[in-house]
């Protein structure tokens, strides 16, 4: 999902809903969120959510 114009506020409580409707449905997903700033085009910023999707999945795991 690609928030347009979001806040990092904005953004952390998208993910928090994201989560919460994935859990409610009774649903395995990894869910990840990266900001893009300035510098960093938007495929860089894809990949950093991707690289935080893989976390969210292994931490999972670990639990």
């Amino acid at each position: 999902m690609l928030g347009v114009e979001c806040t990092t506020a904005e953004a952390m409580a998208l993910l928090r809903r994201l989560e919460q409707g994935v859990q409610g449905a009774e649903l395995s997903a990894a869910l990840g969120m990266a900001m893009r700033n300035r510098s960093s085009g938007l495929f860089d910023t894809f990949e950093r959510a991707i690289d935080a999707m893989v976390e969210h999945r292994d931490a999972r795991a670990r639990d």
